[in-house]
């Protein structure tokens, strides 16, 4: 078994624009007779995060309410170069997979509607966004998880198991997340 850690580091991570740039401050150090301790401010979508429904609109669950079982099992991480066309989204349909885990692709407002129609539980993406309201509204508001800022430049494209875990966090639209990739 191998495991892959393609989760990028929080600190030094792509900052969306407008997003709060996250910061460690330590606010107690061991040498002065206690614990080194810190506290961190940071958007919830910074670095590798998941968005939950909650992100596109204040009907739907939070963080807290996503299944782990969609953050968690067998997934693809495929390769496209460019935009995702409807030809991929056949390509696609036929892996099997619940999970899918895009590099290098643009994935489009029709692709993301197209893309929903596989009822996917999670789609990931190296960016840090997957796209406009329009491009999340299509994947979270038919049930599928979508999992930014992801680090696949170690892993080749194939199958396997995905652990995705968010935080739990009542009422949060978005979570950091440690995601890995293990391979059998």
């Amino acid at each position: 078994m191998k495991i892959y850690d393609i989760t990028r580091e929080l600190l030094s991570a792509e900052v969306y624009p407008g997003d709060t740039a996250p910061r460690l401050k330590q606010v107690a150090v061991e040498s002065e007779g206690g614990f080194n301790t810190s506290d961190i401010t940071a958007c919830l979508h910074n670095g590798t995060h998941l968005d939950a429904p909650l992100h596109v609109s204040q009907k739907e669950c939070g963080v807290d309410g996503v299944p782990l079982e969609k953050c968690f099992g067998r997934c693809a991480v495929v390769t496209v170069d460019g935009k995702v066309t409807l030809n991929k989204v056949v390509e696609l349909s036929k892996l099997g997979v619940k999970k899918i885990l895009f590099r290098n692709a643009e994935i489009t407002p029709t692709a993301a509607f197209e893309l929903s129609f596989l009822k996917l539980d999670l789609v990931g993406t190296e960016q840090s966004s997957i796209g406009g309201k329009n491009v999340h509204a299509s994947f979270l508001k038919h049930g599928t998880v979508v999992l930014e800022g992801l680090d696949l430049s170690t892993v080749k494209d194939g199958e396997y198991t995905l652990c995705a875990l968010p935080l739990k966090i009542s009422g949060a639209d978005g979570s950091p997340v440690r995601a890995v990739l293990i391979e059998e």
